[in-house]
């Protein structure tokens, strides 16, 4: 896969709600519960979220069959969105992604917990932050 600078990838408004959300939540999130928020077909948001993942903007983090995703947690990246989060939302995108995103059931093992080093430092007892 080629690479992509980061404001090739936040063109696309499908990539640009992944990271508004991923920077809301402040959690890593699965990429069911991504397709949920979105409501983008599964394969969809595999190629958005390859294309994040290759500009370097987010990590996934493989458990099993669960993908989990999460900002990377550098400089650049926490400034970038940042920006993005406080970007206007007049539509209202965010904040119907989050209700969708929490009334979208959970299946599979609990998201990974980061430490402020980025490394993983194994599964959260709590499952994420709002109960995700």
């Amino acid at each position: 896969m080629p690479c992509t600078w980061p404001f090739q990838a936040l063109a696309d408004e499908s990539r640009f709600r992944v990271v508004r959300l991923l920077a809301s939540i402040g959690s890593p999130l699965s990429a069911g519960q991504l397709s949920a928020a979105l409501r983008c077909e599964p394969n969809h948001i595999s190629r958005h979220l390859q294309v994040l993942e290759s500009a370097g903007l987010t990590r996934v983090e493989r458990v099993g069959r669960f993908h989990f995703v999460s900002l990377r947690p550098d400089g650049a990246n926490e400034v970038l969105a940042a920006a993005v989060l406080r970007m206007p939302d007049d539509a209202g995108a965010l904040a119907g992604d989050l209700a969708r995103l929490l009334d979208a059931p959970r299946s599979g093992p609990a998201p990974l917990d980061y430490s402020a080093e980025g490394s993983s430092a194994g599964p959260s007892a709590a499952g994420g932050s709002m109960g995700l």
